[in-house]
């Protein structure tokens, strides 16, 4: 079984090697866009298991959407994990292509990624998230986050704040808009983040930081939300995830 697990691995991370082939030689139409048909033929090659071509095709799509690329090739490591739960390194794949994919935050599910995410890290022992935070052979800024949200999860605010900061300070972008939304005082949509302190100041500083790096219009809108509501602190209508995590 572990010989089987690291051949498998091992052709994945070679997917250089493989082509997108069999596309068909035919003109887009008007409203489609010049990577659909590499989404179409690796989610072909997905269905037929053949992981190794799909993410030969996810990969083609990078230049065009890097968070979609990213979240399609993190789908196929995620599935294998599940059924090779003692897999580490199909874990692992899995969590980086996530965490690249919320690198690049326009057009992609980011809530659902980060519900992804965590479904992962709730595999890892907590000894094992606090080898992660000083894990030297990862991307830090994403072991910061990712040990950020198993504290979030086991409701220890402290510890995530302290690593959500250190993953801000490395300029990743999520770890921005998730201090927002944690100090949002007017953010009613995740129960578990309200054992954390509500800071309007606080929020609108971490949401302008995350707009100034990757300016949305939901992000936008959010931050004019707190602006009014600092204004005047009244109960308002409580503002969802939604609203703040699409394009």
């Amino acid at each position: 079984m572990r010989l089987f697990s690291f051949m498998f691995i091992a052709l994945l991370c070679s997917t250089p090697a493989f082509a997108c082939e069999g596309l068909p030689q035919k003109a887009l139409s008007a409203d489609e866009a010049t990577w659909s048909p590499y989404l179409r033929r690796g989610m072909k090659h997905f269905g037929l298991k053949n992981d190794e071509m799909a993410i030969a095709c996810f990969e083609k799509i990078k230049p065009y959407e890097p968070g979609i690329a990213n979240i399609r090739i993190a789908t196929v490591y995620h599935l294998r994990f599940k059924a090779q739960p003692n897999s580490n390194e199909l874990r692992n794949h899995a969590l980086t292509h996530y965490n690249r994919a919320l690198e690049h935050p326009n057009n992609i599910p980011v809530n659902m990624i980060r519900s992804h995410i965590t479904k992962l890290l709730m595999s890892l022992s907590e000894q094992e998230i606090i080898e992660l935070q000083s894990d030297r052979t990862g991307v830090s800024r994403y072991n910061y986050f990712n040990a950020a949200l198993y504290y979030i999860i086991k409701q220890q605010p402290k510890q995530a704040l302290r690593l959500l900061e250190r993953a801000a300070q490395e300029k990743y972008w999520h770890a921005k808009l998730l201090l927002g939304l944690l100090y949002n005082p007017i953010f009613k949509y995740n129960a578990q983040y309200s054992l954390f302190k509500k800071d309007s100041d606080l929020a609108i500083m971490w949401l302008e930081k995350a707009y100034n790096q990757v300016p949305t219009q939901m992000l936008e809108r959010q931050i004019l939300q707190l602006q009014e509501y600092r204004k005047d602190p009244k109960p308002t209508t409580p503002s969802t995830e939604h609203q703040v995590l699409t394009k």
